[in-house]
């Protein structure tokens, strides 16, 4: 519906996760998790951006794209990334892209806050606006100016599908499809992880931070960033970054901010043959 233009021109995207992950989260693997390079300096970036809350980052430029096996590429980003957990990359972000097609997207999403709260999303178009809410189990809604509504269903209903399109285009004398991801596809949300790849994370000092245990033994620490559950929400609603919430709550987090303003997109080759 977005590609037959059913919704106008997109305006305003936006995406919180809350997903809290304890210490053993970061030990999980052989050594790459929290990580930004290897040993031998090949990159990583493993972040809340780049792993567990990818696809609602990379969903943004997915769905306006200018075909179903293309996603949209930023011109440019804001940054603010916040560390809690010992590792060497951020645990939390505030992410704001302005893309090519004239639309911006806000991503927002952390590893450190007390309480689980699943993923949202408010996509506004020139013509409706489509909204999910995954604690809801309502589906991904459309509201079109008209008052009309579309239900596109949940989209965990059927998460075997992904498998059956990638072993139907493996066989290519039955393959009939467009497949709708390929190298392609990701090549956006790429550019975005090494667009920040250099911007500074803040350490929180321990003054803004609490330790919570988990697990069944209640032995499986949590770093928790004070105030942030908060802060984070009100920047969803508000549709904006950190350091620009103005209430007093927030005070103490934009206080230890350093925003990157504006960062461009690597250079790199689109050439679609550099990519199969």
């Amino acid at each position: 519906d977005i590609l037959d233009g059913k919704f106008g021109k997109p305006k305003h995207l936006k995406t919180r996760v809350l997903w809290p992950r304890a210490q053993s989260y970061f030990r999980r693997g052989s050594g790459w998790a929290g990580k930004r390079y290897a040993a031998d300096g090949t990159p990583i970036f493993d972040s809340v951006a780049n792993n567990a809350a990818a696809h609602y980052l990379h969903n943004m430029l997915f769905v306006l794209g200018e075909r179903i096996d293309r996603a949209a590429m930023p011109v440019s980003v804001d940054a603010e990334l916040l560390r809690v957990n010992p590792i060497e990359n951020f645990d939390s972000c505030v992410l704001r892209m302005k893309l090519e097609c004239g639309a911006d997207a806000l991503f927002i999403a952390t590893h450190s806050t007390r309480e689980n709260i699943n993923p949202v999303f408010t996509y506004e178009f020139e013509h409706g606006t489509v909204t999910y809410a995954q604690e809801e189990k309502t589906g991904i809604i459309a509201v079109f100016d008209d008052g009309t509504t579309k239900n596109y269903g949940d989209p965990f209903a059927d998460q075997m599908n992904k498998v059956r399109y990638a072993i139907r285009a493996a066989d290519q004398d039955v393959y009939d499809r467009e497949l709708p991801c390929t190298a392609m596809t990701a090549v956006p949300h790429a550019r975005t992880i090494a667009a920040i790849a250099d911007v500074p994370i803040v350490d929180v000092p321990e003054s803004l931070t609490e330790t919570v245990m988990m697990g069944a033994e209640k032995n499986d620490p949590l770093r928790v960033v004070v105030g942030l559950k908060d802060a984070l929400c009100a920047c969803y609603e508000r549709g904006c970054m950190l350091s620009e919430l103005d209430d007093d709550e927030s005070a103490a987090l934009r206080d230890i901010l350093v925003p990157a303003k504006d960062l461009p997109m690597p250079a790199g080759d689109m050439d679609e043959d550099a990519y199969h």
